[in-house]
């Protein structure tokens, strides 16, 4: 089914399953130890995803900023602690995009370099899947496999399949019946102080930066440019779309650090 430009099919449908590896075991991190609302985090999850496709009309993925994301479940920080590392970042990403940092950054660095960053967080995380998959190594090969199998299937992408297939290993162990009935929850406001502010700066904000500069800004931007020649994305832009987003999540108690 087409709308206006957008498509609405099965491939569409597997490819907005993709970014959930790396979403899920942050999101339940900041949900089950920092004690985030669930029903903040997840509605400007959403919101946020349907803004950017909306505006951009790419497949721009948004997840939580790594570096405070491990930060913060590490060392257990408050909700008021995150939101203000929310504000934060979205305070320096407006400056960024403000006087063009990202722009003059890009200038400067060679492609080469980004490529890197990309292949190294590409290893990294499947060092982690490895590890994740040492208790279970026969369904994770079968995994593998059937995902591979199925990577150009249009009628069972390999995306929905893998996951009904989770659903399935769930039910069989039988896990989903801890799962609640679903009901209506409105996220409520969470204040912050001046001192969490620069506290959590201090802990991981400044180191978020340069990650996010290069990996999230100015390799997006690239990879935009290289399969959407037509219809590139500025630096700038994407720093403007990471500020806004990261101080309308905060208002709202599920802080959603856009990192593209």
């Amino acid at each position: 089914m087409k709308i206006g430009p957008f498509d609405f099919n099965l491939r569409e449908f597997s490819g907005s399953l993709g970014n959930l590896g790396t979403f899920l075991p942050l999101a339940v991190g900041y949900i089950v130890v920092c004690g985030l609302n669930p029903a903040g985090l997840l509605i400007m999850m959403g919101l946020a995803n349907i803004s950017t496709g909306l505006l951009y009309r790419l497949p721009i993925p948004i997840e939580p900023m790594k570096v405070i994301a491990a930060a913060a479940i590490a060392q257990r920080w408050s909700p008021s602690m995150v939101y203000a590392s929310g504000f934060s970042m979205g305070a320096i990403w407006l400056i960024f995009a403000a006087v063009g940092v990202a722009g003059r950054i890009a200038a400067m660095t060679p492609v080469a370099i980004v490529r890197g960053i990309q292949v190294a967080l590409g290893l990294l995380l499947s060092m982690e899947a490895c590890r994740m998959l040492s208790s279970g190594w026969l369904l994770g090969l079968f995994a593998l496999l059937l995902g591979y199998a199925l990577r150009s299937n249009r009628r069972a992408p390999a995306a929905i399949v893998l996951v009904l297939l989770g659903i399935a290993t769930m039910g069989l162990k039988g896990q989903l019946g801890t799962i609640g009935s679903p009901s209506l929850t409105l996220p409520a406001f969470t204040s912050f102080s001046l001192n969490e502010i620069w506290q959590t700066l201090l802990l991981a904000g400044f180191a978020q930066i340069p990650l996010t500069v290069t990996n999230a800004t100015i390799a997006t931007s690239c990879l935009i440019s290289a399969y959407w020649p037509q219809r590139t994305v500025s630096t700038r832009e994407l720093s403007l779309s990471q500020g806004v987003s990261s101080h309308n999540n905060r208002s709202k108690t599920g802080v959603k650090f856009s990192e593209y």
